[in-house]
């Protein structure tokens, strides 16, 4: 049953790294990732206690002094390491937010001149006409 758990728990931490990490190609995919990180300390705080029962279950077995298989030791760990894992996605993130709106600011505002040179053009070409 722990085997199993941590299996769970790696694939539910997994998913929320890879949200995390995934890249913005619009500035509605940035709002998308915002929103999932207000939502974030809900799903820490859920897989907090369901890592503590893992790691539980691990001390209980430590004390009957069962001999783990190497990938049981490994889960172990990688279990312990959740938390990590999600500060460093979060940090990720946040960074990644922040390149993606200056990144999106300055195409925003390279079309805007794009505009205002069309507009000049065809104010050109309509007073053009008048004459």
């Amino acid at each position: 049953k722990t085997k199993a758990t941590c299996d769970e728990l790696m694939k539910r931490s997994d998913a929320c790294n890879k949200t995390l990490k995934k890249e913005c190609e619009d500035i509605e995919q940035v709002t998308e990732l915002k929103d999932f990180m207000q939502e974030l300390p809900t799903f820490v705080t859920e897989i907090d206690q369901d890592i503590r029962t893992v790691l539980q279950s691990y001390e209980l077995l430590d004390e009957y002094k069962f001999e783990y298989a190497k990938d049981d030791t490994k889960r172990r760990w990688n279990v312990y390491s959740i938390p990590l894992k999600i500060s460093q996605g979060l940090d990720y993130a946040h960074n990644s937010i922040k390149s993606d709106k200056e990144r999106f600011e300055q195409e925003m505002l390279e079309a805007q001149e794009e505009f205002a040179s069309e507009i000049q053009s065809l104010t050109t070409v309509i007073n053009g006409f008048s004459k």
